[in-house]
């Protein structure tokens, strides 16, 4: 939050890097557990409501202002941490 980028800038960063870490474990897990078909069909689906829900992300935080964005991830980073802190 302090390098002053676009809050989309900030959510993009964030969907590549969970892109680069989810096709690691795929790579990981296509070698090493055996997968049906149910279990293919199941991350395909997960995989297109992981981009149904980015695509929504991206047109509300588009609609916020740097002030409301940095607010709301001020807050919900609080709220995790105070989670952490009391649940482990």
């Amino acid at each position: 939050m302090s390098l002053d980028l676009a809050p989309v800038t900030y959510i993009a960063t964030e969907a590549s890097t969970a892109v680069a870490m989810h096709a690691t474990k795929a790579i990981i897990y296509r070698h090493f557990v055996a997968f049906d078909a149910h279990a293919w069909r199941l991350a395909a689906l997960l995989s297109l409501g992981m981009v149904m829900g980015s695509w929504i992300g991206k047109r509300t935080v588009e609609r916020l202002s740097v002030e409301r964005f940095r607010t709301v991830v001020g807050i919900l980073l609080a709220l995790m941490g105070a989670q952490m802190v009391v649940f482990g």
